[in-house]
C-alpha cells in the first residue's frame, strides 16, 4: 500500500477544457509531475488527435464531452460553460476513489513550496474542503517570444485596501478586480463523500461545511497566455454568453472595451495595459508585497512526458491555434424548465 493511500493524501485534478493542444498537454504533464495521482480532462471541444496522445499517458483520464454526457435529451446540456463545469465536477466527486479533487482550468497550474501530498496528509479529517489562493501572471519585462509561460505573479489587493491601492494601476484599474484581470480569490480542493455542492471556485453550501486553507500553495493563473490568446478567449465568452445577467464591474469594463476595439491591435492593447508593468508600477506593487516569483516552466514537464518534437511553446506557434468557438444558442422555454427542475431536485444515479 502506498504512503499516499495510507495517509489519505491521494489527490487529483479535474478540468473542462477547450484550449490549444500544447496548453492541454502542459497542464496534464505539470500536475502529474507535481504528484497528482490522476488528471481528469473533459474535452468540451472534441479533438481526436489530442485524445489519442493523452490516452497514452499513465495517470491521465481523458473524457470527451458529447451529447450523451449530459443525458438522453438535447435539453440536458447546460448552455453556460460554468453550468457544464459544475455538472462534470459533481460527477467526478461522486465517482472518484481519490481523497482530494482540485478543480482548475487549463490555464491554471498548482505550485507549492512543499509536496502537495505532504500538505494534504496534514489536513485534519474534519475539514471538508480547502481554499487555495491565486496569483496571476503579469509581465515585468517584455514577454519572451519563445516562452508563453514567462513572467512574474501578482497577488490581489486585500479587500480593505483595494480603493487605496488601485491608483497604482492608473487607467488599467477599471479592468481589474482587486488588482487582477481574472478573479481575485482562488480555487478549491474538495474531499469527496462530504455532501459538498461544488461550484467553480468554492462550495455552494459553505455554511454546513468545514473549510481549510492549503498553505504555501498557489493557483498560478495565466489569464491569457499571450495577448492574442486573451482576446480570443474573451471574444469566445462574448459569443457564448452575449447577454449575461450580471457581471463584475471589471469584467464588464473589459467586455465593453473589447467590443469597442476597432482592430485586433487595439484589443490586445487592453491586455498590455492590464498585464505589462512599467518599472514604477512594478516597484509600487513589490513594495506592497503583491509580486511573487515562482520557478514554474510547464514546458519542461510537457517535453518530459510528451517529447519535445511537436510541442512548440513560442508565441508564434501558440497564437495561430485557437480551438473553434461554440456559438450561443438560446435555450428553449422547455429546456429552461427542465434545468430549473434539475437544480431544484437533482437526481442521483
Amino acid at each position: 500500500m502506498s504512503e499516499n493511500l495510507q495517509n489519505g493524501s491521494r489527490w487529483g485534478v479535474t478540468a473542462m477544457i477547450s484550449e490549444p493542444p500544447q496548453l492541454v498537454m502542459a497542464f496534464v504533464a505539470h500536475h502529474l509531475l507535481a504528484g497528482a495521482d490522476r488528471v481528469i480532462v473533459h474535452l468540451d471541444t472534441p479533438d481526436p488527435a489530442l485524445e489519442a496522445r493523452l490516452a497514452k499517458v499513465p495517470g491521465c483520464q481523458v473524457v470527451p464531452v458529447t451529447s450523451k454526457t449530459w443525458g438522453p435529451s438535447r435539453y440536458d446540456r447546460p448552455n453556460p460553460p460554468s453550468g457544464r463545469q459544475r455538472r462534470l465536477l459533481e460527477g467526478v466527486l461522486e465517482e472518484t476513489d481519490l481523497d482530494w479533487i482540485f478543480h482548475l482550468d487549463a490555464d491554471e497550474f498548482l505550485m507549492s513550496q512543499r509536496p502537495i501530498s505532504a500538505l494534504l496528509a496534514e489536513v485534519d479529517r474534519s475539514v471538508d474542503w480547502l481554499f487555495v489562493d491565486v496569483a496571476e501572471r503579469v509581465h515585468a519585462t517584455d514577454p519572451d517570444p519563445d516562452n508563453i509561460f514567462d513572467g512574474v505573479f501578482r497577488r490581489s489587493f486585500p479587500p480593505q485596501l483595494d480603493d487605496s491601492l488601485s491608483g497604482i494601476d492608473g487607467p488599467a484599474s477599471a479592468f481589474l478586480d482587486r488588482g487582477l484581470s481574472g478573479y481575485p480569490g482562488g480555487k478549491s480542493a474538495y474531499r469527496p463523500g462530504r455532501g459538498i455542492e461544488p461550484d467553480i471556485h468554492a462550495p455552494a453550501n459553505q455554511p454546513v461545511l468545514k473549510k481549510g486553507q492549503l498553505p504555501d500553495t498557489r493557483v498560478l493563473h495565466f489569464d491569457g497566455l499571450t495577448g492574442a490568446h486573451w482576446v480570443w478567449k474573451k471574444r469566445r465568452v462574448i459569443a457564448q454568453q452575449p447577454a449575461p445577467k450580471k457581471l463584475r464591474a471589471s469584467i464588464a469594463a473589459q467586455r465593453a472595451a473589447l467590443e469597442a476595439a476597432a482592430t485586433d491591435a487595439e484589443a490586445e492593447a487592453i491586455y498590455d495595459q492590464m498585464k505589462r508593468l512599467s518599472p514604477p508600477r512594478l516597484a509600487a506593487l513589490q513594495a506592497q508585497g503583491r509580486i511573487e516569483t515562482w520557478d514554474i516552466d510547464p514546458r519542461r514537464a510537457a517535453w518530459q512526458i510528451f517529447g519535445p518534437e511537436t510541442l512548440d511553446f513560442s508565441v508564434a506557434a501558440f497564437d495561430p491555434t485557437p480551438v473553434p468557438v461554440t456559438p450561443y444558442r438560446k435555450p428553449s422555454l422547455w429546456s429552461r424548465v427542465i434545468q430549473g427542475l434539475k437544480r431544484r431536485w437533482p437526481l442521483r444515479g
